[in-house]
């Protein structure tokens, strides 16, 4: 690379000098970055239950045995087949005829002898009206069909399902998409209306209606609070709920 005459050096420096600031307003860009980040405000993140944690794990691990049971049956089923040799049709056997001294003509049966004075044939019995009429079907009243039976999935299906929304519900709202969350936790409701994860929905809903501003939100964060004291989502329904804390006391 050519060096640079002392012309094009003091060019180059003074056109780096133009485009630098100042100190000053290096100091003050950086004061001012400083102040957003900390204006700016910490989405704290949501805590999950140790109960949740031990249920995704059993899930998980249903799961597993599941798939594996399956895979096992279709190898053993595949082994049976190419285990099971394939039956030939047996060919007919010819057997050689017989010598003439040992064939014997086939002896037919003898006719069955005749009556020389033939029987006029029974006449039928014909059953009298009234046995006739004892003896009519009784007309049965026709049965009313089975009522269908929903089909209702497993235990450990249910419990894999209901997990996994609940896992989609603490994503949007450690994202802060309330709608979603919203839409989510309905249809939770709806689908496991008795699940084992009633106490993770209901500190959810009241978390993400403090956020919105929802006009029973403090009374749902008092109740949820009353009724778990110990739970570790109480902590966050309190920092959620912490501007309307005192209408949720006097409720």
């Amino acid at each position: 690379m050519a060096r640079l005459s002392p012309e094009a050096r003091a060019a180059l420096d003074g056109f780096r000098a133009s485009r630098s600031p100042d100190p000053g307003r290096r100091r003050r860009n950086l004061e001012a970055t400083l102040a957003r980040l900390d204006e700016a405000p910490v989405a704290e993140p949501v805590v999950v239950h140790p109960r949740t944690r031990w249920m995704l794990a059993f899930a998980a691990a249903v799961a597993i045995a599941i798939a594996t049971a399956s895979l096992l049956h279709v190898s053993v089923a595949r082994r049976d087949d190419a285990a099971t040799p394939t039956q030939a049709a047996a060919a007919p056997v010819a057997t050689p005829p017989l010598p003439a001294r040992e064939r014997r003509p086939a002896v037919l049966p003898a006719p069955a002898a005749t009556d020389p004075h033939p029987r006029a044939p029974a006449a039928p019995m014909i059953a009298s009206p009234s046995s006739v009429g004892s003896r009519s079907p009784t007309r049965s009243s026709p049965r009313p069909p089975p009522a269908a039976s929903t089909p209702t999935p497993p235990l450990a299906e249910q419990l894999f399902l209901e997990t996994a929304l609940l896992s989609r519900i603490r994503a949007a709202v450690d994202a802060g998409d309330d709608p979603e969350a919203l839409a989510l936790l309905r249809q939770h409701a709806r689908e496991f209306p008795r699940g084992a994860m009633l106490e993770d929905r209901e500190a959810l809903l009241a978390i993400v209606g403090c956020r919105g501003g929802a006009a029973t939100a403090a009374a749902s964060a008092a109740s949820f609070v009353r009724a778990h004291p110990r739970s570790p989502y109480a902590a966050a329904v309190r920092r959620a709920c912490a501007s309307m804390w005192p209408a949720a006391k006097s409720q």
